[in-house]
């Protein structure tokens, strides 16, 4: 699969529809929230980023 096939996946198995979507911004805005309290850590912003990917990932699997 050549690289711009792989990015369309994976930008299809991130499709969600507006609830999901809600459910999704709410669970990444309580995320960011602990980060910046320090309940929750993130090293790099690439961390931050595969935490919300993976919110993403789970919301559209929903």
């Amino acid at each position: 699969m050549g690289a711009m096939e792989k990015k369309n996946q994976e930008i299809g198995d991130l499709a969600l529809t507006g609830d999901q979507w809600r459910r999704a911004k709410t669970q990444i805005a309580y995320y960011l929230d602990q980060v910046l309290g320090g309940e929750a850590w993130a090293q790099t912003g690439a961390e931050a980023a595969d935490v919300i990917t993976e919110i993403l990932r789970q919301e559209a699997k929903s």
